[in-house]
């Protein structure tokens, strides 16, 4: 009876262990596929004003004369 006990005892405690290593595998598996990759880090390119050396969002740039200007007042002097 107490050798029955004890082997109960020991598959309890293997079955909890597996049971809690299955859980951290699913859970770092679930984090590694959550992740966003470096492509979706980035916003937008930064691009450098030519007249006031500011660097601004490329998709707010003003275009003139093949330049990309910050706005569209910089663009007017060049």
């Amino acid at each position: 009876m107490i050798m029955f006990l004890i082997i109960c005892g020991f598959l309890f405690i293997f079955i909890n262990l597996m049971l809690r290593l299955i859980g951290h595998l699913l859970v770092d598996q679930q984090h590694i596929n959550n992740k966003p990759s470096q492509e979706q880090d980035i916003v937008d390119v930064m691009m450098e004003c030519p007249t006031c050396h500011v660097y601004f969002p490329k998709k707010h740039a003003v275009a003139y004369k093949g330049k990309l200007f910050c706005c569209s007042q910089h663009a007017s002097v060049c």
